[in-house]
């Protein structure tokens, strides 16, 4: 689990395309930059981010947003690259 300054946990979605999530108040925002769709989520947000599903093909259940890695933190705040 990847977390900022702030303590917010870095989260993405699988597919990367824009998405917006609204938790309670809080609306996340999976901006895509670097071809990731990520969002610094609140840590007592992150278990109801990570549980959405949406359903696919032939009616199964796919998770939308999982933890973001080093590599997918690095990339999506530097803009890609090294």
């Amino acid at each position: 689990m990847i977390a900022n300054e702030a303590g917010m946990v870095a989260a993405k979605c699988y597919q990367s395309r824009p998405k917006k999530v609204r938790i309670d108040e809080d609306i996340y925002i999976f901006t895509v930059r670097a071809n990731i769709s990520m969002c610094w989520v609140r840590p007592e947000h992150l278990d109801r981010v990570l549980a959405q599903k949406k359903t696919c093909c032939g009616g199964s259940k796919k998770r939308i947003f999982l933890l973001a890695n080093d590599s997918d933190v690095r990339r999506w705040t530097q803009g890609g690259g090294r």
